[in-house]
């Protein structure tokens, strides 16, 4: 083969060689080998997550579910003794509004000590829509 003849033909000519054919062959039973580990590989780790869901699921039932905290009782109003502002506790959070008086039912146990729920996650810095905005 002749260096000068560089055409198309001629530069694969060493891949139709007997060891051209041999090296072709053999990468592709590499790929091969690496795909089939691979999808052996995710058969295995899909068996293990099956049986591991399998021993778990009968724990999972049984486990305790988390008890969230009593809500904190208010104090009804009585119709002959009209509540005063004054007597409600400051908010932990900004310590300058009282307490909502009629907390929204998305309050939560933790919020009933708050003027609203953005000031207790936001630490007193910030209040929202529903904030009671009372005086302390």
């Amino acid at each position: 083969m002749s260096w000068a003849t560089n055409t198309g033909y001629f530069r694969w000519e060493h891949l139709w060689t007997d060891e051209g054919i041999a090296r072709c062959i053999a990468i592709i039973a590499e790929k091969d080998r690496i795909y089939m580990e691979k999808q052996l590989a995710d058969a295995t780790a899909l068996k293990i997550k099956a049986d591991v869901t399998k021993i778990l699921e009968p724990l999972w039932s049984v486990q305790k579910k988390k008890v969230m905290p009593a809500p904190v009782p208010r104090p009804v109003p009585r119709p002959d003794r009209p509540t005063l502002a004054k007597n409600r506790p400051c908010c932990f959070g900004c310590k300058k509004f009282q307490i909502h008086p009629n907390p929204p039912p998305h309050f939560t146990a933790e919020d009933m000590a708050h003027c609203c729920a953005l000031c207790r996650l936001s630490d007193g810095k910030r209040h929202g829509d529903h904030c009671s905005r009372q005086k302390a």
